[in-house]
């Protein structure tokens, strides 16, 4: 069941990375996160209500905990509040005309940040093929951003890319641990509602917060398959941590960005520079080895 968990989840976040383009043509990255992230919440609110009012108990005991602390919510919170900066950044990056292709497998060098906060948290081992990963990462992202010769000088979608990974590779390393306490339904609603807040605020501390909240309407056919996706992938990714080992879930989401580049290719008729495909082939080739080998 829980391959099950992670198949859905992995296609879903593969699809919604290349979804964004379509209504960040026309809206700010705060308002189509808002669009996206309440209809997510909405979505997992009504599923957990239906189990609740249904008793459903074995699948409530899976998707909610049976105990309440409220420490637990406001770190839950923090957490979640401090990831949601990552889609922030992910967002700037396509914002910036950064190809999917591009930004999300340099966002999924998240990986070596996380494994850097578990030697640092848990005296993990930053072993060899770690480092040949690393390698392979640093050298890819030297190719895209090469012109003439080794230019260390990242453009903005690039290094928007690279913050996404920095503030994601962080903070999931976190998320089992609250998903445990929380229940992976519980977990969802709190990751998907933070988003949405988060937004909110952002937007009402802006200008013109009436003008900057109804636009997004206008495009609503092209936010809701966000949000589906989002929805989705969010509670089988926590539904999946109920059944799987974290290494194996790890081991898994490097499917996620190669269905992200296929989507790029065929959904938005992407087309990179011959070096371009030889740095996404070395991200994906590092991920091999660091969570495969």
């Amino acid at each position: 069941m829980g391959y099950i968990f992670i198949t859905i989840s992995i296609f879903s976040f593969g699809i919604s990375n290349c979804l964004w383009v379509f209504p960040l043509k026309h809206l700010s990255v705060w308002q189509v996160i808002v669009y996206r992230s309440f209809l997510s919440t909405l979505f997992i609110a009504i599923l957990l209500l239906m189990i609740n009012l249904m008793n459903l108990k074995q699948l409530n005991d899976v998707i909610t905990s049976n105990r309440f602390d409220i420490t637990d919510y406001l770190q839950s919170f923090a957490f979640c509040a401090y990831s949601y900066f990552g889609l922030v950044f992910y967002n700037f990056s396509l914002k910036n005309n950064t190809a999917v292709s591009i930004a999300v497998p340099v966002a999924s060098i998240c990986s070596i940040f996380g494994i850097i906060v578990s030697v640092l948290l848990y005296n993990d081992n930053f072993g060899f093929y770690e480092r040949i990963a690393a390698l392979f990462f640093f050298g890819a992202v030297l190719i895209i951003e090469s012109k003439k010769g080794i230019n260390l000088k990242f453009s903005r979608g690039t290094f928007f890319a690279l913050m996404a990974a920095f503030i994601w590779g962080t903070s999931f390393a976190f998320f089992p641990i609250f998903i445990k306490k929380l229940g992976s339904g519980m977990f969802a609603l709190v990751l998907e509602s933070t988003v949405c807040i988060c937004s909110l605020l952002i937007i009402f501390f802006g200008k013109n917060v009436s003008t900057k909240l109804s636009e997004p309407i206008k495009y609503f056919k092209q936010i809701w398959p966000i949000s589906i996706c989002g929805f989705l992938g969010t509670l089988f990714y926590s539904l999946s941590t109920q059944y799987l080992k974290m290494s194996v879930i790890f081991m898994l989401d490097t499917i996620t960005p190669m269905v992200s580049i296929v989507g790029g290719i065929f959904l938005l008729k992407e087309k990179l520079l011959f070096k371009q495909y030889i740095a996404v082939a070395l991200i994906i080739f590092g991920l091999l080895i660091m969570k495969w080998v």
